[in-house]
């Protein structure tokens, strides 16, 4: 029982830390990233040509080709890469979709054989015959582009993303990806998120950065992740999984500090459980509860201050203040029940942990309060 109820948490904390980070980071970067390569909101609403291209790069934005080129930004052409797929496929004659249609598929195949990523030839990989995907990209775009300026709900999304997965070389996560990006990220129909159904984000677990994360994931607990997805279709934005991708591949350090933070409290969860406890112990303490929380909330605003330049290089605001929200988050679950042997129990640890000395010696470092420099103010009030 300790232990689902531990998933349990872990899993409403993890829910509310992607919802935090896909609505904040994750979604704002994509919509600026696809934005400088052409894929506006506005465009994509007026022209299938844009369809087709989205789905033409999309089925490149994979290994080998992503990690021969350096990542996806140099597939699509973002942040200033000019030498992406989409002004490379307009350099051959292969951008229109119109155009392609008269095209045999041979001659497809030859004009993609003379462009190389590195030393990968466009024309083909793995099991993907590239000719066969633009030929498919082609005859589906309009199919496509007309079923995006018309959906409105659950079953209008399934049928899109049936018609995506039918493209030669693209598959369910990628599939997932383009509905994520053009139904939920720039909304071409507005529709509102708790429409997502599972089976079209689901498939996002799989994609290369996600599985990553969902690994780091699983030492706190093998259902948290599912439990989480459940969580994110409840609170009505399912899309925010993919915030995994954000985490592991821009700030694999603030995943790890989360995982730490969640298997501090799990350990400390279980150990309270393993054997009964003297009652003397367990008796609530409200109102040293609520002093013991202002400590921890006076760490937790000054953290709220700090700025990339007081850092000088040794992190990020946006870390340092997620950690301490977290931490004020847990102190102020215990302090809700008067659980002042939780809250010692928890400071203690998070004093003890790497990721905790690392940011007490940070936090020291630039002369800002922390929980280093409070422990003994903590413990007078414990003690008292």
């Amino acid at each position: 029982m300790a232990a689902l109820r531990t998933q349990a948490f872990a899993a409403e904390e993890l829910s509310s830390f992607l919802i935090e980070t896909y609505q904040t980071k994750h979604l704002p970067q994509m919509v600026n990233d696809f934005s400088q390569a052409g894929f506006t909101k506005e465009l994509i609403s007026k022209h299938p040509q844009k369809v087709f291209l989205m789905l033409l790069v999309a089925a490149y934005d994979r290994r080998p080709f992503t990690r021969a080129a350096g990542g996806y930004e140099y597939i699509w052409g973002m942040r200033g890469n000019k030498g992406g797929l989409p002004a490379r496929f307009s350099s051959i004659g292969l951008s229109d979709p119109f155009q392609v249609k008269n095209l045999l598929q041979e001659e497809i195949r030859k004009r993609l054989k003379r462009e190389m990523i590195n030393h990968y030839p466009l024309d083909s990989a793995d099991y993907v015959d590239y000719s066969k995907t633009l030929l498919d990209a082609a005859n589906s775009s309009e199919i496509v582009f007309d079923l995006l300026l018309k959906a409105e709900d659950s079953n209008d999304i399934v049928n899109i993303y049936n018609v995506i997965t039918h493209v030669h070389g693209i598959g369910e996560t990628i599939a997932a990806k383009l509905i994520k990006y053009l139904l939920r990220e720039i909304a071409i129909t507005n529709i509102e998120p708790r429409y997502f159904p599972l089976s079209v984000v689901w498939p996002l677990v799989d994609e290369y950065h996600n599985k990553i994360a969902i690994e780091k994931l699983r030492k706190i607990g093998s259902d948290v992740v599912p439990l989480s997805m459940g969580l994110l279709l409840q609170k009505g934005d399912p899309f925010a999984i993919d915030a995994l991708f954000y985490l592991n591949r821009y700030d694999p350090g603030m995943l790890d500090d989360f995982v730490s933070d969640v298997s501090q409290w799990s350990a400390y969860y279980k150990r309270q459980h393993a054997a009964p406890k003297p009652a003397a112990m367990t008796l609530p303490d409200r109102d040293k509860a609520i002093r013991l929380l202002e400590i921890i909330r006076d760490v937790c605003d000054d953290v709220k201050w700090i700025t990339k330049e007081e850092l000088m290089g040794l992190g990020q605001p946006n870390q340092v203040q997620s950690a301490a929200k977290r931490l004020y988050q847990t102190m102020a679950t215990y302090a809700s029940t008067g659980d002042i042997i939780g809250m010692y129990s928890y400071y203690h640890n998070c004093l003890g942990a790497k990721s905790g000395m690392e940011w007490d010696w940070l936090l020291e470092k630039i002369g800002r309060k922390s929980l280093k420099s409070e422990w003994e103010r903590f413990q007078k009030v414990y003690h008292r």
